[in-house]
């Protein structure tokens, strides 16, 4: 249950980064 708990948590934080670099990445191309 804990491992599973971590590994839900490492992948929410790897989405948080790709939604950030995303976010990013797309006012960098409406600029």
């Amino acid at each position: 249950m804990n491992q599973l708990w971590q590994a839900i948590q490492k992948q929410s934080e790897k989405v948080a980064l790709a939604t950030k670099k995303g976010s990013k990445r797309t006012k960098k191309v409406n600029s």
